[in-house]
């Protein structure tokens, strides 16, 4: 196996690829205007197939989200290409909208038959019963490249289990976008850093200038999702405990609900109870939000489509509350083999690939990605790595610098937990913004969403804890 401090060594008996992709992505991010990694970092002398030439599988079928920044899509299938064809093997890449994957895998998983690997970009914990252990896989990532961050690991391994259900390969961070022109005028020009501050600066902005918050309060809204966590740990509150208990119902949950509350009343708009995946990024795109909390997409779209937006656009941390600053990762990209895949081997060859490379999809996904092993993408860091000199124009070059300690005021969705199969449903089934959305909306007291929520959470957990899984 390879060593931590990046020497290299002989494959292990499972053949594993250690591979270059020098001649991969060259169409990179054109269909957003935005250039293109080739090659970037790896050893440009190792090939791209391996000694024993694997296990002999010779078809790999991908179903993937269609990726926020579109230009990592168009790199994409021709890195997994070009890797089929210098292996012998068929890659086949679909994509679908990001909440059309698990329906597939579902669909799939009762018939027996469909597609080898799954990718998304949140964790699907209650999925482990279902797919393959990827450990020995793991095993071989951690040897190459150092270990994982918490952050993604706590979004892959379930530590009842002792298994990692998924590779989560990489994350994106998910920063405040704050239109910069704004709050200047409130006498905020970095933004607000507390949640009282965006309570207090929203109301002014939307007052005088008719420009609402837009925090997404629908349970179907993965930004949603992650927002109103935000909120429950600014306040000391959380779905679970460090030990996987129901700690929902607490004093501290209730006053975030309260807060949030006084925070729709007086900053937002009733669309927001309605808004799906993209409506944040458009409001703030389109000038109609003057906060959002979103990955640097957003960003990204403006600078392609309306270039003078994103130089208003700047970013912030995660908001401080009574209690702390934290936020979950906007995406934990993660991949699943399926027991119903009939390629596995390819796939986790293909996998190891990916993290081998993974300086390309940084770059070809335009800084939305982040490594879940760092010493992949020394690129990243330093005076002039790319966050500090961002490669995609940005103005000042430096926007995006605030990154570089993003890890330190993000975490994972099972908060102070593990991402396991219960948060994985409690996640999709958006209970947390629900719970935020009936008293909100006045249909609740703060007080009986806290308890409705709880009443939906608690029966999930008694179901995954008889089965062993947390």
């Amino acid at each position: 196996m390879a060593k931590k401090n990046g020497a290299r060594s002989p494959l292990s008996r499972r053949g594993f690829l250690r591979t270059s992709a020098s001649a991969a992505g060259a169409a990179g991010l054109a269909a957003s205007g935005i250039g293109s990694l080739v090659g970037c970092g790896g050893d440009d002398d190792v090939p791209m197939t391996t000694p024993d030439a694997g296990r002999r599988e010779t078809q790999l079928r991908i179903l993937g989200w269609t990726h926020f920044v579109p230009g990592h899509d168009v790199w994409f299938d021709r890195f997994a290409r070009e890797w089929g064809e210098a292996n012998g093997v068929e890659v086949v890449v679909e994509r679908v909208p990001f909440n059309m994957v698990r329906p597939t895998f579902m669909a799939e998983m009762e018939s027996g038959t469909g597609h080898d690997i799954y990718e998304w970009p949140t964790p699907q914990a209650d999925l482990e019963p279902h797919v393959v252990s990827l450990n020995e896989m793991m095993t071989e990532l951690e040897a190459r490249h150092g270990t994982m961050i918490p952050l993604c690991r706590q979004s892959c391994f379930n530590p009842r289990t002792n298994n990692f259900y998924a590779l989560n390969h990489g994350w994106a961070p998910d920063p405040a976008n704050f239109r910069s022109s704004l709050w200047s005028a409130v006498g905020m020009p970095q933004g607000p850093s507390t949640w009282q501050q965006l309570l207090e600066g929203g109301r002014q902005i939307k007052t005088a200038m008719d420009v609402h918050v837009g925090i997404g309060l629908a349970g179907s809204d993965p930004d949603a999702n992650m927002a109103c966590r935000a909120l429950l740990w600014s306040y000391g509150a959380s779905v679970q405990s460090a030990s996987a208990e129901v700690v929902i119902n607490s004093p501290q949950s209730i006053a975030a609900v309260e807060f949030m509350r006084e925070l729709y009343a007086d900053t937002m708009v009733p669309e927001v109870l309605a808004w799906g995946a993209a409506d944040n990024n458009i409001a703030l795109v389109e000038g109609r939000a003057s906060y959002i909390i979103n990955s640097i997409s957003a960003y990204r779209t403006a600078q392609t489509n309306v270039p003078a937006t994103a130089a208003d656009v700047f970013f912030g941390r995660a908001l401080m509350g009574p209690a702390t600053a934290l936020v979950g990762a906007h995406a934990n990209v993660s991949m699943m083999v399926a027991r119903h895949a009939r390629n596995p081997n390819a796939a986790q060859d293909f996998m190891l690939h990916l993290v081998e490379r993974y300086n390309e999809v940084v770059y070809n996904s335009a800084l939305y990605n982040l490594p879940a092993f760092p010493s992949t993408t020394p690129q990243l860091t330093g005076d002039d790595g790319w966050l500090a000199q961002d490669p995609f124009e940005s103005q000042p070059a430096d926007k995006l610098s605030l990154l570089t300690d993003a890890e330190s005021w993000s975490t994972n969705v099972g908060y102070p937990g593990a991402a396991n199969p219960a948060v994985g449903e409690v996640l999709a089934s958006g209970i947390v913004p629900q719970m935020f959305l009936r008293a909100a909306n006045g249909e609740m007291t703060s007080e009986q969403a806290v308890q409705w929520a709880e009443d939906q959470i608690a029966p999930i957990y008694e179901r995954w804890r008889a089965e062993g899984l947390i």
